[in-house]
């Protein structure tokens, strides 16, 4: 594009992970274009993530499997974000009902990922074939990079407040914990179908204590991950710390460790960890 775009519109409404991801693409819109207008769709399941980011001039939190599940809604939130007068969109969720959305959209630039009514939907397509590019992050810049230079991959940001990041401060504090050699865990799924078997993060934790004679370990989950507690509270290890906390908590004190390990990244980091 020759001339920055006045507002760009994001729309990712899918899993919590996902939006973590996109927050990826937001920091890139906001270097390729400083003085542009950023705003965000997103599921309700994402509102603490994105609530504060510094970033976003408005979230609309959609609520596609509530109150808003049919067609009616969908037009009603086309009109709603066509009166703001967007002048890129980018789609970063590749599902149906965001396609049909994106095509009810005024908007000059709609870009989107390939895929049934995609060409309908959107003026610019993007592959989105995980042989071609298995980086969920990378997918999700290639929506940008079709329109202007991506210079570096912006890191994932979640917005957190002041004192969150104080109470993570003092937590790390007070359990004696050093950032270069704690490991964050983030074992639950919310897909049990991604959720890895619950013994190859023991194995992992072992494997991180073993090698860093101070290492620590950050557990976090979630609401309803009750069930992988009493996994790592079987290891009688005070050296490993249960986080039962806000979103927004979790990603302060994810921001101080050296490693976070997921579902899709725990063998990478198992082959790995001795030299981190």
């Amino acid at each position: 594009m020759e001339n920055s775009p006045t507002r760009v519109l994001i729309i990712d409404t899918a899993w919590l992970g996902d939006v973590l991801f996109t927050t990826s693409l937001i920091g890139a819109v906001r270097e390729a274009w400083p003085q542009t207008e950023i705003h965000l769709v997103t599921a309700p399941r994402a509102r603490e993530l994105v609530l504060h980011h510094p970033e976003l001039a408005s979230i609309r939190i959609f609520d596609k499997h509530g109150n808003e599940g049919g067609y009616s809604a969908l037009r009603k939130l086309a009109s709603e974000l066509n009166a703001i007068k967007f002048d890129v969109v980018l789609c970063a969720h590749p599902s149906m009902r965001s396609r049909l959305l994106c095509s009810m959209l005024d908007a000059p630039v709609r870009v989107g990922h390939q895929g049934l009514l995609a060409s309908w939907a959107f003026t610019i397509i993007v592959h989105n074939d995980l042989a071609v590019e298995p980086d969920h992050v990378e997918r999700r810049l290639n929506l940008l990079r079709a329109v202007v230079p991506v210079r570096h991959i912006p890191p994932l940001r979640v917005g957190v407040s002041p004192d969150e990041k104080l109470w993570s401060e003092r937590l790390f504090s007070d359990c004696g914990a050093n950032p270069a050699t704690t490991l964050a865990l983030i074992p639950g799924s919310a897909r049990k179908t991604k959720q890895w078997d619950p013994a190859d993060f023991v194995k992992l934790t072992r494997l991180w204590l073993q090698s860093h004679s101070s290492g620590r370990v950050f557990v976090f989950l979630g609401p309803n991950e009750a069930l992988l507690k009493p996994v790592f509270e079987a290891m009688s290890e005070e050296r490993i710390i249960i986080v039962e906390e806000s979103l927004r908590k979790c990603a302060a004190l994810l921001s101080n460790c050296v490693v976070g390990v997921g579902n899709d990244t725990w063998r990478v980091v198992l082959s790995d960890c001795r030299r981190l």
